[in-house]
């Protein structure tokens, strides 16, 4: 029966085993703690609905925690208890309805300026999505402002990380700063490390400070993913593209599947987790697959409601790489409405821009193409966004091709090149090459874009983006000439090519944009497979064209 110590004890023990990544047991005994509290507690049972609630929602268990957010709805009085079950509800809620809920219970906590500040904290998280971050930047400095009066350091972490991300979104050189701040805050008070991390993660992963977004957010997921593996699915989502910048698309497949799997087995499903899922897939020329998961983020999306302009440029991108421009350029044009709309001001969110300008220039709309691109390099030179400038180069480069002037074509495109390698960006530096190697073609330029086009080939293979691999292939078998030696890769191939006509290693590299070493090794290796021993064999062995 009803026993408040023995309540009390539950609740503890719950509290326990929730932090020690047992979501599953934490409910269970919350739910013999409820039972246990005397009729006419009414605080503590309220308490304890809402932590039990949280527990069954982290165990994936959400109808109970449902039935009872909305039994606390009925029965918690007006002012702070109210505004808690709102909260509680909002988490269940899609996008849209979550935020309309958060703003109600605002309202409602007007007595508990602590529980005000971090329910303003949540309207700005959620209502950037909905809302726009100039609309959720005045719930961030509301939520900054109770901190600073009550001085209290776990909100001010709160608050400034939910800032950090709006500010920078919005475009702006200190959103850096802010979050290594609120990280700095919650690691020296020990709460709000999560909030905090995220929006460090978040502003360093679109900066693409690609190791030390890797290596908060590996640490951050080994910390939690035994303990709340619900909550370690974001962790992964961010990770996802860290990967897919570097390169590295296998480990990045590996972390979206994974995310989408959690976000799937918990729920509710959001949207965004279907996002580096299909963004993936494209990128390794999985059309299909991803066209179908579009299709589903679009109905997701328009259940949720909200400012989601990736999964919009998404469905251009799909298009773009299937062949079909002008339904990608009226996607691409929506995306940069809806980011307009959103406040996505920082250079990188807007990945799609390199895209929508090869779009605009498969229709001839040069001038249009010359615009987007321009309004998009100007932004990345405010805030210093060197991946954003490499791409914008090859942009710039393809934008001389189209407009015939060949020789500016060919020198920005090598700067292109240049560019993606210094911020590690391979398959940028492969597609520049590609461009090359086909402007160097149509200039009937044979052997140096036979060079150029093989090294994006090799850089596609390695990277496993296999419909760019088949339109390199495919730019390659326009040129026509030679045959592959047998037995030789395309990577020992070109080197073997070169060095039999007389170059040298440092030649070599600089030709195929490689190391001096891989050079090395590859000869190393072309050397064994031909069963020569020197240059001079070499050169008299490989057939001439």
């Amino acid at each position: 029966g009803p026993d408040a110590a023995t309540a009390a004890e539950l609740e503890e023990a719950a509290a326990l085993a929730l932090g020690r990544g047992a979501p599953i047991v934490a409910a269970e005994l919350g739910e013999h703690a409820l039972r246990t509290t005397p009729e006419h507690a009414d605080e503590d049972r309220h308490r304890r609905g809402i932590s039990t609630a949280r527990a069954h929602l982290a165990a994936g268990e959400e109808a109970r925690a449902r039935a009872i957010a909305v039994e606390l709805l009925t029965n918690a009085p007006a002012g702070p208890p109210r505004a808690e079950a709102l909260a509680l509800r909002a988490d269940l809620e899609g996008l849209d309805r979550a935020v309309t809920s958060l703003e109600e219970a605002v309202a409602e906590a007007g007595s508990s300026p602590s529980l005000q500040a971090r329910l303003h904290q949540a309207v700005a998280g959620l209502g950037r999505f909905t809302r726009g971050c100039t609309w959720a930047e005045g719930h961030a400095r509301a939520a900054l402002r109770l901190a600073e009066e009550l001085d209290d350091d776990s909100l001010r972490a709160g608050a400034l990380s939910v800032l950090a991300v709006i500010r920078f979104n919005l475009g702006d050189a200190d959103g850096l700063r802010l979050a290594e701040r609120a990280h700095e805050l919650a690691s020296a008070c020990g709460d709000e490390l999560h909030e905090a991390t995220w929006a460090l993660a978040h502003v360093l992963m679109w900066s693409v400070e690609t190791e030390r977004a890797r290596a908060l957010l590996d640490a951050r997921y080994e910390e939690e993913r035994h303990r709340d593996e619900r909550a370690s699915a974001e962790w992964l989502w961010y990770l996802s593209f860290v990967e897919l910048r570097a390169g590295r698309w296998q480990v990045a497949a590996e972390h979206a599947e994974r995310c989408l799997d959690i976000g799937t087995q918990y729920g509710p499903i959001y949207p965004q987790m279907f996002f580096p899922v299909a963004l993936i897939a494209a990128h390794r020329g999985e059309l299909e697959r991803a066209a179908e998961l579009t299709t589903r983020l679009h109905e997701l999306f328009d259940s949720e409601g909200g400012l989601l302009a990736g999964i919009v440029a998404l469905g251009g991108l799909i298009d773009l790489w299937n062949g079909k421009p002008t339904p990608a350029v009226a996607s691409f044009a929506s995306a940069e409405e809806m980011a307009d709309a959103a406040g996505w001001h920082e250079p990188n969110i807007r990945w799609w821009r390199a895209e929508y300008v090869e779009a605009l220039l498969e229709l001839d709309r040069n001038a249009d193409a010359v615009v987007v691109l321009g309004a998009w390099e100007e932004a990345a030179e405010r805030v210093d966004r060197r991946w954003v400038l490499a791409q914008a180069m090859r942009c710039r480069g393809l934008v001389a091709a189209a407009l015939g002037d060949v020789e500016h074509a060919v020198s920005t495109l090598e700067a292109a090149i240049a560019g993606h390698e210094d911020v590690g960006d391979p398959f940028g530096r492969a597609r520049a090459l590609l461009a090359l190697g086909a402007v160097r073609r149509r200039a009937r330029q044979k052997r140096p874009a036979r060079e150029a086009i093989e090294s994006a080939l090799a850089g596609f293979e390695a990277l496993g983006a296999a419909g760019w691999a088949e339109k390199a292939r495919s730019e390659l078998g326009r040129i026509g000439g030679r045959t592959r030696v047998e037995g030789l890769t395309p990577a020992e191939r070109r080197v073997a090519s070169l060095v039999a006509e007389g170059r040298t290693n440092r030649e070599v590299a600089a030709a195929l944009f490689l190391a001096e070493r891989t050079v090395a090794s590859h000869l190393t290796h072309v050397y064994t497979k031909l069963g020569v021993r020197s240059r001079t064999e070499l050169a008299r062995k490989l057939p001439t064209f």
